[in-house]
């Protein structure tokens, strides 16, 4: 079964689940923590963070045809690649990738570089088997984090780069990507 996020919350995923999905609530087992201070987790078998399908098959055709250009493969190169055959190849009410950038627009005071760093960071969403959600309880303060993998392993170089944008949008920017797109950055939050 594939759930689809809806468009406003510009997420570049869909969760898949599988025949069966079990959940778990119990203390995790952390070696340096005594088990009353283990955070709690919700664990999870038959969940899956799915990057949308067109999303990984752009990502490689793009790699491939552009690192063997001078300008390479970068934000700047897929930006104008995407301005220059979105219309083409990713009809509105065919291509979720598409519905996503669009609803950039819908925000007039988001500036072009955010929105091609955002479209750069679609290109690097991957798939990902969700273990377990841990909740962590510092004083009154409860944070969580999510224990993941790869589905496909070959990932992990696209996922650096996701992971290296979202510790700056975290770090740097996180006040303005709340604004914009609040359901990406608790998410990045939670699997960063």
């Amino acid at each position: 079964l594939i759930g689809e996020f809806a468009t406003r919350s510009r997420q570049p995923c869909q969760l898949r689940l599988e025949r069966e999905v079990v959940f778990r609530l119990r203390r995790a087992e952390h070696p340096e923590a005594a088990a009353a201070d283990a955070p709690l987790a919700l664990e999870v078998t038959g969940l899956q963070l799915e990057a949308l399908p067109e999303i990984v098959a752009l990502r490689a055709r793009l790699r491939d045809m552009l690192t063997a250009t001078d300008e390479g493969f970068n934000v700047k190169s897929v930006g104008g690649w995407w301005v220059g055959h979105r219309d083409l190849e990713f009809r509105v009410g065919d291509s979720k990738l598409r519905r996503l950038c669009d609803s950039f627009q819908e925000i007039a005071t988001l500036p072009l570089y955010f929105q091609a760093k955002g479209f750069w960071g679609y290109l690097h969403a991957c798939s990902r088997i969700i273990d377990a959600i841990e909740y962590h309880q510092t004083g009154a303060r409860v944070t969580a984090s999510a224990r993941t993998r790869f589905v496909d392993p070959a990932d992990e170089g696209a996922a650096a780069v996701g992971k290296e944008m979202c510790q700056e949008m975290l770090q740097v920017h996180r006040q303005l990507a709340e604004r914009f797109a609040a359901s990406t950055v608790n998410m990045g939050a939670l699997f960063e």
